[in-house]
């Protein structure tokens, strides 16, 4: 960031010195022209002098300017027809500055799943970097992908997109990183995008490009199942009669049904209120229909069916210390929303 700060202030003081250039050759210009005109100056040299050098002074930020104009101009037309010659948003990465990773996330997961829905599996394979492409493993996982790939993928909207980034710089080598998630729904039925990529890797070109690509629906997505290392692309797509799934505030988790339990949402308020913790509870209403122990989380995360409200979806949702003991706080969502609003804070 530093370094950015001084270029910007040696191309400001360069811009001044060129402007005061330009005013001060003017000056020179008009203080020629005017003492030329005076009889007593007629035959003089000083103020042919002073036209000549105010000219100069004045025709070097002026040219100056005109290059830079035309080089960016050349530069710009050169650029747009390089961009004409990529095959895809990642060859452009590997030739071109990226701006905005979030921006290129969106472009290039466009493009891949346009790609994938007319069955081009050639084309699909040129979005990962070229180091991946030549993996034992590449080409049977390519297969593999297009056997379960649900098409239509590339007409439906996609919602999410939450993006992180890293990097590193190392005695002038750049390297770049983001991934991004998306989720869409075709046909009623849910699906989740994820992918990694390079946009940058200033010593070796050729690990830009997608370096994971996954597309999982509803049922896979709950089973949170990890993948080897060494592979860079999956489509899960598990059917409904090996696993029991809910899309619960946005994210897929196995459900255990209760079909016999039928809860309101003031009911379980009154509960939440009532015990102190998890376990007291279960022994009056039964166990939740989720839990879930994130490994990054200190508390554990639990989900009551509730009776759906306007025809929609509704749960509780509630964390606590340990698997089943203390309440740590509560509150409703849906199968797409939190109501945090309605929070019960029991800390």
């Amino acid at each position: 960031m530093a370094g950015f700060w001084i270029v910007m202030g040696s191309i400001l003081l360069v811009i001044l010195f060129l402007i005061g250039l330009f005013i001060f050759g003017l000056i020179l210009l008009i203080v020629g022209l005017v003492t030329k005109k005076k009889p007593k100056n007629q035959g003089k040299k000083a103020p042919k002098v002073c036209i000549v050098i105010g000219s100069v002074f004045m025709g070097i930020p002026t040219c100056i300017t005109l290059w830079l104009v035309i080089s960016s101009a050349v530069n710009s037309a050169s650029t747009s027809i390089k961009r004409k010659s990529y095959e895809n948003v990642t060859d452009k990465w590997r030739n071109e500055s990226v701006m905005s990773e979030r921006r290129e996330a969106d472009d290039v997961v466009a493009e891949m799943l346009k790609t994938a829905d007319s069955d081009d599996s050639e084309g699909f394979a040129k979005f990962f970097t070229p180091n991946l492409q030549k993996g034992e493993n590449f080409k049977d996982d390519l297969d593999k992908f297009f056997e379960t790939y649900p098409k239509g993928l590339a007409e439906c909207e996609l919602e999410g997109g939450s993006h992180g980034s890293s990097g590193s710089y190392n005695y002038g080598e750049s390297v770049q990183t983001s991934s991004a998630s998306y989720t869409c729904t075709l046909d009623d039925e849910w699906y989740s995008i994820y992918f990694t990529f390079c946009f940058e890797n200033t010593n070796s070109p050729d690990d830009v490009g997608i370096t994971f690509f996954s597309i999982e629906n509803l049922e896979a997505g709950a089973l949170d199942a990890e993948y080897p290392e060494e592979q860079c692309l999956v489509c899960s797509i598990v059917d409904e009669s090996e696993v029991t799934a809910r899309l619960i505030d946005g994210y897929p988790f196995v459900f255990r049904p209760t079909p016999e339990r039928s809860i309101t949402l003031e009911q379980m308020q009154t509960y939440i209120r009532k015990y102190d913790s998890l376990d007291k509870m279960i022994r009056e209403i039964g166990e939740p229909n989720v839990d879930k122990k994130y490994s990054n989380a200190t508390g554990y995360d639990h989900y009551y069916e509730l009776v759906p409200e306007d025809g929609k979806p509704m749960y509780m949702y509630i964390c606590t210390r340990s698997s089943t003991g203390g309440i740590l706080y509560a509150y409703p969502c849906s199968d797409t929303e939190s109501f945090y609003d309605q929070e019960i804070d029991k800390t």
